[in-house]
């Protein structure tokens, strides 16, 4: 079950997820869904996310002069890809 205002109050502090929902108002697309789409489509996002994550955190290993903690950075950036120690 879904709470709408706890919805918006989620999606309001987050500019980003605020612009693609606007974004995805937008498109013209049908308004009956299967299940199979939605979760296609829940799967899509998430993985833009993660490569998001990536980027930014590729680009923290490069700005980061400890070796440790850019360790630590690689070793987020294995657990967001799914790598297992």
């Amino acid at each position: 079950i879904i709470n709408v205002a706890d919805f918006i109050s989620y999606i309001s502090e987050r500019d980003t997820i605020l612009s693609t929902l606007k974004d995805i108002m937008t498109l013209n697309i049908k308004e009956k869904y299967t299940e199979e789409e939605i979760e296609d489509y829940i799967s899509v996002i998430n993985e833009y996310h993660k490569k998001v994550r990536i980027s930014e955190m590729k680009s923290q290993i490069k700005e980061e002069k400890d070796p440790m903690k850019q360790a630590m950075i690689l070793e987020k950036i294995m657990e967001i890809r799914g790598v297992r120690k």
